[in-house]
């Protein structure tokens, strides 16, 4: 069977979510996921030194610069100076993302004499994060848990993603994607949203730790993949009655062989003296 073109699978998959209007398609967006890094370009540089370059941060809170006239804006980073930095263009780096990362970065110029330039070019960060319905990070095979992949945005998934064709879904190490069966069900809640409800399970073609991964596809391709662990606990088989009985019984047949064992060596000594 031949295969299905990425686009056309797409179309199939999340056919709602590629035909929703073009608002936000011209700004780029830049996806990441939670503790990786991203870099979000600067389209309209005019120093290649970066002099003229300032960063502007906005999301639900004030605007915050974090980089002016190329130097860093350690007050205004909210504890993320250490973890931002220019790059070739201006580009401006982040690692370590979080999902507090998410929003809308805005690269400005500044032109010979501190006149800014007519225009910003602003840049979005969306951030892809996965977490479990229970903290625990190690569970007995047999448990239940969901786990639920978000894609973080500024703007609660409208402009920054759309008309970008966004999908997301879980997958395998093969990157195929998983089905609803017996113990695995999965839900869709919205297009930035899907949530993954399994129960945990060892057999001899798995091994612990599991790792499940979310998958990102936006603009035709796999944009970034988001992963959560979970360690099972091995099961330690604990001996039944019918085995406990058993195993007193030999004990019982092992005592009894030994004290008929002695006795007869008794015997054949006794015989002896008297010969």
């Amino acid at each position: 069977m031949a295969s299905i073109p990425c686009a056309l699978l797409l179309l199939l998959i999340c056919p709602s979510q590629v035909h929703m209007g073009v608002q936000g398609g011209n700004s780029p967006t830049v996806f990441s996921s939670a503790g990786g890094t991203a870099t979000l370009p600067c389209a309209n540089v005019l120093d290649p030194n970066c002099s003229s370059t300032t960063w502007l941060y906005s999301s639900t809170g004030p605007t915050d610069e974090l980089f002016g006239h190329g130097k860093i804006k350690p007050e205004n980073g909210k504890n993320r100076a250490e973890r931002l930095s220019l790059f070739q263009n201006c580009s401006l780096h982040i690692t370590d993302v979080t999902t507090e990362d998410a929003g809308l970065y805005i690269c400005q110029q500044y032109e010979v004499g501190g006149r800014q330039s007519k225009y910003g070019a602003p840049v979005y960060l969306t951030v892809l994060h996965v977490f479990a319905s229970s903290r625990e990070t190690e569970m007995e095979a047999g448990s239940h848990v969901t786990l639920h992949c978000i894609l973080h945005t500024h703007d609660n998934c409208t402009g920054s993603v759309r008309g970008k064709g966004v999908c997301l879904s879980w997958v395998d190490k093969t990157e195929s994607k998983l089905s609803n069966i017996t113990h695995r069900q999965i839900r869709a809640t919205s297009t930035c949203s899907i949530t993954l409800m399994i129960e945990l399970r060892v057999n001899n073609s798995t091994s612990t730790p599991r790792k499940w991964r979310c998958q990102l596809a936006a603009e035709w391709k796999v944009q970034t993949t988001a992963i959560y662990t979970i360690r099972i606990k091995e099961t330690v088989t604990r001996p039944t009655a019918s085995t406990n009985s058993g195993v007193l019984l030999i004990t019982r047949a092992g005592v009894f062989v030994s004290l008929l064992a002695a006795a007869l060596i008794i015997i054949v000594l006794i015989h002896k003296r008297k010969c």
